[in-house]
């Protein structure tokens, strides 16, 4: 699925802006498929929301994040630390900032 498709998609969802945008003119929809990227199985508000908007396009649910509870420290920090570590961590949205355990890398 092209970057494209899935910024087209996101939008098609966003509040209409004050100016018009200026858009690039994209082939004919009727092939089209957008990829909705959320956890299994959240994705039907937005799935609900394209089709009411875009009626012609296919929608293909692809999770590409998964949730999971990490319920202490001791389990964080090895796995931060395997295969030499990360420099970076990024967790998103706050409220699962918000449960992982503080964890001080070495």
């Amino acid at each position: 699925i092209s970057p494209l498709l899935l910024a087209a998609a996101l939008l098609a969802l966003a509040p209409a802006p004050a100016a018009p945008l200026r858009t690039a003119r994209l082939r004919p929809t009727a092939s089209l498929t957008v990829a909705l990227t959320r956890e299994l199985g959240k994705n039907e508000k937005l799935r609900a929301r394209l089709a009411e908007l875009r009626p012609e396009l296919a929608t293909a649910e692809l999770p590409c994040i998964a949730h999971a509870a990490v319920p202490t420290a001791a389990e964080v920090a090895p796995a931060l630390s395997a295969g030499g570590g990360f420099y970076y961590v990024i967790i998103t949205p706050p409220q699962a900032a918000g449960n992982l355990p503080k964890v001080r890398g070495e």
